[in-house]
């Protein structure tokens, strides 16, 4: 996945795209700065979630998720009731204290 210039992103509202974006070389008080990544939302053509006073100067669009398949859902599951296990031990445990 290659970074691409934020001239290029649709800024249409969106909140059901995330985007991750970052901002390259920007001045900070006389000092160069690369941002960390954040992962935002569109609205109101502003970035929901970006921290920094400056813009974005890079995005990238996050791929889209497929659904999970019948063994994956069964795992999931499996995992799921093994944890509410481990949480209703953990509950007998302390009331046994």
């Amino acid at each position: 996945m290659k970074w691409l210039p934020i001239e290029e992103l649709d800024m249409e509202d969106n909140l059901k795209v995330e985007v991750v974006v970052k901002a390259f070389n920007v001045k900070v008080y006389n000092t160069n700065y690369t941002s960390d990544p954040y992962c935002v939302f569109i609205r109101d053509r502003k970035f929901v979630r970006w921290p920094h006073h400056f813009p974005p100067t890079h995005f990238l669009v996050l791929p889209k998720m497929e659904k999970p398949n019948d063994s994956e859902n069964t795992i999931i599951r499996q995992v799921e009731e093994d944890i509410r296990g481990e949480e209703r031990n953990l509950g007998q445990r302390k009331v046994g204290v």
